[in-house]
Formats: C-alpha cells, structure tokens, sequence
C-alpha cells in the first residue's frame, strides 16, 4: 500500500512537472512570431535609410543616428527593434549593398533560421544611386560654403586680403586640404582682383559645365547642354561618399 502511495506520488509529481513544461513551446512559438515581426519592422528601417541615402548603414547605430538627426525635435526618436527573447540588438551584417539581418541567439528559438535579407529593388535602385548622387552634390555645396566662410574670416584678419593660394589657410582656418568627395581632387581656388573664386575640380562629373563658388554670387551651377552630359555616375559603390550625419 505504501509503495503503491509512494509510487502515486512520483507520478503526480512527474505528471505535474510536464503540465509546468507545457506551456514553453507554446511560449517560444511567441517569441518566434514576435521575432519575425520586429525583423520585418527593423528590415522597413533600413530599406527606407537605403533609399534616402542611396547606401546600407554601416551598423544599426549609424541608422540610429541618422534617423535622431532627421527629425531633432520629434517628441520620441523611431524606436529601433530589439530581439524579443534576449533584449539584444539584432544582428546586423554588411557586405557591400547586400546586408542580413538575424536573431543573435538561434538557440532561444530552438535553432530556428530567423532572418531577412536586403531587398532585391531591382530598376528601383537607379532611385537610390541618384539619391546618393545628390547627397554627394549637396555635400560639395556644403564644403564650398564653408571653405569660403574659412576665406572670409582669412581676409577679415588680414586686412581685407584674401589668401594667394589655399595652403595660406593651413593649419589656421584649414585642417586639411578641401576636396571633392565624387573624385577627391582638390578643390580649385584663384584669387581675383575684386575677390576670390573656389571651384569644383570636375564639375562634368556632376553634369555641369561651371560649378563654383564666387565671392560676389555665391554658389554657382551650370548645366552642360544635355548631349553632353554624358551619364551621371553609376558605380558609386566604388566612391568614398560623405558619410551621412545627423
């Protein structure tokens, strides 16, 4: 008899710790879904930072970033998604303009292959590379304002003289030595009789026939006739782009 209650009670027991264990599956199958969704949100995120930009963020923190700088007074920044099962950062890994995006911890979802891939846009990405086009022409635009405003404050501390050359402004009011971020040549300068003339190096590489900044007009920009502007640059994976900052 005592063996008979004692044996009841192992079963009950062991019946018991089954009913406790029950409820994981189902409880991972949550997750799993949960996880999913999130990816899907997070892929959104960085297909929408590709075609603002014409390039996959180099990390998640960069398209952080990028989005906290686009709207610096919004009441709360864009939310990136976390990984559900360990409140970790999904992982994020480039190679080129091909990225994936996966759980960091298979094993929390019983070694399930939870990932998503970079979009294939297909003729759409010719969207994304004139994007990326135009940032490098608007990141030019920014470079020959504030080399002039650095021309400036040089003439202004030299009695209304501007620099001969630009290596007149090293290391005071230049770093280094401004170039253009589509090619890398240096920007061109001359010194006129009534002010100063700051150029691209190239300009035919943006489709333009004059592209400069002067002191007496400010920032100038003339279009080549369009038999010859020729293309505007398709192989921008091999271009080191201005970094995208807020």
């Amino acid at each position: 008899m005592a063996k008979r209650l004692l044996d009841g009670a192992v079963k009950a027991a062991l019946f018991g710790s089954l009913l406790w264990l029950a409820p994981a599956p189902a409880l991972a199958q949550d997750k799993s879904t949960e996880a999913w969704q999130r990816l899907s949100r997070l892929q959104s995120l960085v297909e929408h930072f590709f075609m603002e930009t014409g390039v996959y963020p180099l990390d998640l923190n960069e398209m952080d970033q990028y989005y906290r700088g686009k709207a610096p007074r919004a009441p709360k920044p864009i939310p990136i998604p976390v990984d559900p099962a360990t409140n970790q950062p999904f992982s994020y890994k480039l190679e080129g303009r091909k990225y994936n995006l996966s759980v960091p911890d298979p094993s929390k979802y019983g070694g399930a292959r939870i990932a998503v891939s970079a979009v294939e846009w297909g003729y759409l990405k010719d969207l994304a590379d004139l994007q990326r086009f135009s940032e490098i022409l608007r990141g030019l635009q920014g470079i020959l304002k504030a080399v002039a405003t650095q021309i400036e404050y040089y003439a202004k501390d030299h009695a209304g003289q501007y620099p001969a050359s630009l290596d007149d402004m090293m290391p005071r009011y230049l770093q280094k030595m401004p170039s253009d971020p589509l090619t890398g040549k240096n920007l061109t300068y001359k010194k006129l009789v009534d002010g100063y003339e700051l150029g691209c190096p190239s300009p035919e590489k943006y489709g333009m026939k004059t592209f400069r900044y002067t002191s007496a007009k400010g920032i100038e920009m003339e279009q080549m006739p369009r038999g010859d502007q020729g293309k505007t640059p398709k192989a921008l994976d091999d271009i080191n782009a201005p970094k995208v900052t807020p």
